[in-house]
Formats: C-alpha cells, sequence, structure tokens
C-alpha cells in the first residue's frame, strides 16, 4: 500500500539522523577522552621523570663529592699512602649505595684501587696506553674539573659511570699536575636505586647523552625509538653536562585499562543499538497499529479510510487524464438474512470468499475496499467507459456466482447489486461521487428484486 510506505522514507530518516548524531557525540566525547587521559598520563609522565632526575642527580652528586675526599687528601697531602687511601675509601663504600670501585693514578698510572679483589688487572694500568680512558682523563686535567665519561660497559660485566676528578698539588692556581682519582659507578644500581626501574614498566622510556653529551648524544638505555615519538622529558644535570631521558607517547594508552580508555565507546554504542531496537520496535509496532486503522480486520482489504486517501490521491493527478477513473459500489444481497440463518461465522467466510473473487476480477486495474459490513467500493483506473464498465461488473457478478459457500448441508450462492459512477471531471466532490454509486447500487439491487417477482 502506497499510503502505508510513504512514512518509510521519514523513518529511515529519522533514524538515520539519530544514528549519525550519536555516533558523532559519542566519537568527540571518546576523543575529549582521549585528549583528557593522554594529558593526565603525560602529566604523570612528566612528574615520574622529574622524581627520577632529582634522584639521579642527588644520587651521583652525593657519591662522586664523597669520592671527591679522597682527591682533595692527596692534592693537600701528596705523599699520603696507600693505607690512608684505603682508610678513606672504606668509609666512602659504607655511605654510598652505587660505588663500584676508587682508583688513585699518580702520573696517571694506576697505584691503588678500592676494593682490590676482582681489581688486581687494573694495578699499574698506564692510562697513556688505553685511549678512551686517556681522552676523559686529558679532558679532566685541561678543564681542571671532574669529567663523567660512560656509561660504558665495564670489562667486569654491566655499565659503568666513571668520575675523572684530576688531582692538583697547588690549589687553588691548579698548575701542578699530580695525577687522577677515578671514580666508578654502578648505573644499574644507580637505576634501581633513582626508580628507573619502575617507571620502565609503566612506559616506553629511554635516555641518552653518552659522555654528558645531553640531547645530541647517543642512546644508552632504551629503544632509540622512543625519542621519535615524545610525549614527557627531562635533563639530569650532571658536572660535565647532562642526560636527556624521554618517554614515548607509543603505547601510553597501555597503562590505562581498556574499558577506562575507551568508556564513551562503551556506553555510546549499546546506548545507539538500545535506541535503534527501541525505535524498530515502536516503528513496527507503529505500522502494525497504523496499518490495522487502514485495512479491513476480516477481509485484509483496505477499509473505507485508505480507498477514500487513495480516491483523492486520485482527483489530485498533475495529468487531467490520470484523474478520470470509474467508481463500483458493490453490495450483497440477502446478507443480513444469511447472518440470521447461519450464524456470523458462515457470514464472515462469505464475506472473506467475495473480497478474494472481486480482487481476483480487479487484480491490480483498481483498488478494492470493504467499506461496511456487506458494501465493497471499487476504484477503476482510467476506466470511463460505459459499457467496458458494464462488462466489469457483469463477470464480477458471474464470478460471484461461480464460487458459493458451505453452511452445512445447504450451499450459499454470492449474489451483488453493483452501481457505478464515472469521473470526468477535476472539480467533482467525492461525497457526491459517492453518492451516486451508492444511488445506482440500489437501483440495481431494485432491479433484481423485481426480476424476481
Amino acid at each position: 500500500m502506497k499510503y502505508l510506505s510513504d512514512f518509510r522514507i521519514p523513518a529511515f530518516a529519522l533514524i538515520s539522523a539519530i544514528s549519525l548524531a550519536t555516533i558523532l557525540v559519542t566519537e568527540f566525547l571518546q576523543n575529549h577522552l582521549l585528549e583528557s587521559q593522554n594529558d593526565k598520563l603525560k602529566n604523570e609522565a612528566q612528574q615520574d621523570l622529574a622524581v627520577i632526575r632529582s634522584n639521579l642527580e642527588a644520587q651521583i652528586y652525593s657519591d662522586i663529592y664523597y669520592a671527591n675526599s679522597l682527591a682533595t687528601l692527596v692534592s693537600v697531602n701528596p705523599d699520603s699512602t696507600a693505607l690512608q687511601w684505603k682508610l678513606i675509601a672504606e668509609k666512602l663504600f659504607s655511605k654510598s649505595k652505587n660505588l663500584r670501585n676508587i682508583g688513585i693514578a699518580p702520573n696517571d698510572i694506576i697505584e691503588f684501587v678500592y676494593p682490590l679483589k676482582g681489581n688486581e688487572q687494573a694495578l699499574g694500568l698506564d692510562f697513556r696506553t688505553v685511549p678512551n680512558q686517556w681522552r676523559t682523563i686529558q679532558l679532566s686535567r685541561e678543564s681542571k674539573s671532574i669529567y663523567l665519561d660512560g656509561p660504558i660497559k665495564l670489562v667486569q660485566g654491566g655499565l659503568g659511570l666513571i668520575a675523572r676528578n684530576p688531582i692538583f698539588i697547588d690549589p687553588p692556581y691548579n698548575t701542578k699536575y699530580w695525577g687522577s682519582c677515578s671514580v666508578v659507578l654502578d648505573v644499574n644500581s644507580l637505576f634501581a636505586n633513582s626508580g628507573v626501574s619502575q617507571v620502565e614498566k609503566k612506559y616506553q622510556f629511554a635516555m641518552r647523552g653518552v659522555d654528558a653529551s645531553g640531547k645530541s648524544g647517543e642512546v644508552f638505555y632504551g629503544d632509540s625509538a622512543v625519542f621519535d615519538n615524545v610525549i614527557a622529558f627531562d635533563s639530569v644535570n650532571l658536572i660535565s653536562g647532562s642526560w636527556y631521558m624521554a618517554v614515548s607517547r607509543d603505547g601510553l594508552s597501555q597503562t590505562l585499562p581498556w574499558y577506562q580508555l575507551y568508556s564513551a565507546r562503551l556506553i555510546g554504542y549499546p546506548t545507539l543499538v538500545i535506541i535503534i531496537i527501541l525505535f524498530s520496535v515502536i516503528y513496527y509496532l507503529y505500522r502494525i497499529a497504523h496499518a490495522n486503522s487502514l485495512q479491513d480486520e476480516l477481509t485484509k482489504l483496505p477499509n473505507r479510510r485508505f480507498f477514500i486517501h487513495s480516491l483523492e490521491q486520485k482527483m489530485q493527478e498533475s495529468n487531467a487524464k490520470d484523474r478520470r477513473f470509474s467508481l463500483l459500489n458493490l453490495d450483497l444481497n440477502n446478507f443480513k438474512s444469511i447472518n440470521d440463518t447461519y450464524g456470523h461465522a458462515v457470514g464472515d467466510e462469505l464475506l472473506i470468499s467475495v473480497a478474494k473473487t472481486v480482487t481476483n476480477v480487479i487484480k491490480n486495474e483498481g483498488i478494492v475496499a470493504r467499506v461496511g459490513g456487506d458494501e465493497f467500493l471499487i476504484l477503476l483506473f482510467n476506466l470511463t467507459e460505459g459499457d467496458r464498465i458494464k462488462r466489469v461488473i457483469q463477470i464480477l457478478k458471474t464470478e460471484l456466482r461461480r464460487r458459493p459457500i458451505k453452511a452445512g448441508e445447504d450451499t450459499i450462492t454470492p449474489e451483488a447489486s453493483i452501481g457505478y459512477t464515472i469521473n470526468l471531471n477535476s472539480d467533482s466532490d467525492i461525497d457526491e461521487l459517492l453518492h451516486a454509486a451508492d444511488i445506482n447500487m440500489y437501483a440495481d439491487k431494485l432491479r433484481q428484486k423485481k426480476s424476481h417477482l
């Protein structure tokens, strides 16, 4: 029925608009949530880096300046002995968590190492024979200050940070070079005690700046890819430079539970599904109710309301030829008597049979509607010749008689009175057309009564 289908497009457009709006709002809230979560995670990462920076600086400066006391002893007392050095070294190690060993090298040849166990081969080492270490010894001597070497891989295993402290025996002029004091810090211990290991579990974390060369230096901890997408960073300020550490944006969302990260979608899309389901159910119930309001419940034919609407549309066609039609009024003869004699069940069966017969005859040439107890209206499209209409009426009556129904032992043969009217005038009134067809139907009924007398 066209009248019913007219409602499908607005309904589809409405649910599409609701769906689109829900999706847009959901994605907007999701993006806003992700931005908020990223900002929150960025701030947390920045705070964690600040804590690491503070811890690293405190421990490195503490260990180096503890060891610097040994260099000070030598500078004020160049004739001090290895025994004196050992006593001071023992105290330094008792106060530090990260010292690995200390070496004293008069004239840049190692004469004292603490602890000696495991470092025996270092005794007698001439730094001038080891280019990489000799370079850092020279740099500390030229700058007359502590120079940090590393982190580097140690022969004994692990990473070490070496502080080269030049010793001059004429402070504060520092023109008479005596040798050097080298302090080796255990980098793994240093990082563990500074919280680096804990941060690495939360983020993609890396550090760079070998030899305290800062942001431009080589990566010595973590993956270099971290520096391609940095979300938080900080610098560890050292005596002779800095280290640059960073957290990558990649994988940052993994630090949050998935349901928290996508909470907007987890709420929005199920809500959309519920809305669609509810709308579909409501629309389905509406269509059923609307169809029932336009359909005869017994015969499933259109009812008067649908028929009048179709008639109105026909009379409003833009083409004058399309506004021409014929209207038939069909009324069953003796229907009240059949109902009274055989009961309403038989009467209903008769009405259903008549509806099928008339529909089969008319097919797609028009519209058939049940508009009353035993009254049917028929709209025939573009049929305005009286002779043709009369042939249709004759076919209807013949087909009805050919399809009797059983009522117990009796047979009921349907008989109908049919009147018609033709619309040729676009200004015709629907009520006038219906009235004219009704009058002609009663005239036909009267003629049939007379013919049976």
